[in-house]
């Protein structure tokens, strides 16, 4: 059992234990409940409440960052609020948290920007070849969102299982990039290169 199935399962004896009559809908809501309280911490639910505010104010924002020390809450949270910059160019961001914020947005773009390029070397490669992929996970909402950098360790794209499948792999094969091949998916690397470009899958493994 994964330690995501051992979540799940330890979520729901402790929903029954303490409600045994629950019906659906109701273990539902237990369960959102319960992940929630173990999981989303104050502090993430501060961040959340300042980014989806629409009526930003410097007031609340200044609130926020004596609070907020960006050395500590990691890249994935802080870019979040590097969009909340990025939407409020009206707003100040203090001397220590500003600065970093942009840096991370451009480190990101740049990244994401490499990402991209190599992604769409491939994709012309196996559109030649009668293959088109669907993309998927951060790739899709990076094109859905081309404003917003986001943290992305590669691009995950699923093309049809079986010959359409093998018929990918020896498209990447012949264009010389390094292959991770699992029963899933291949990840694709440069040469000499253990950083991941491109994933293809030929379904999506949902344990």
């Amino acid at each position: 059992m994964s330690a995501t199935d051992k979540m799940y399962v330890d979520a729901m004896q402790q929903i029954m234990k303490n409600t045994p009559r629950i019906d659906a809908k109701g273990a539902i809501d237990a369960q959102v409940q319960y992940f929630y309280d173990k999981l989303v911490k104050p502090s993430d639910q501060a961040l959340m409440t300042l980014a989806w505010d629409k009526d930003l104010s410097q007031a609340k924002l200044d609130a926020f960052l004596k609070n907020f020390d960006i050395e500590c809450v990691g890249g994935d949270k802080a870019l979040l609020l590097s969009y909340v910059m990025k939407a409020h160019s009206d707003l100040k961001f203090d001397a220590y948290t500003g600065p970093r914020l942009a840096g991370l947005l451009k480190f990101h773009r740049f990244a994401n920007l490499d990402l991209i390029a190599h992604y769409t070397k491939i994709g012309k490669e196996l559109n030649k070849n009668g293959i088109v992929p669907l993309i998927m996970k951060g790739g899709a909402m990076k094109f859905l969102r081309p404003d917003l950098p986001r943290a992305m360790s590669d691009i995950d794209i699923l093309v049809k299982r079986g010959e359409e499948f093998k018929k990918a792999l020896n498209v990447a094969k012949n264009m010389g990039f390094d292959m991770e091949i699992q029963e899933h998916s291949v990840d694709l690397h440069e040469k000499g290169s253990e950083a991941g470009l491109l994933d293809i899958h030929q379904w999506v493994d949902m344990r």
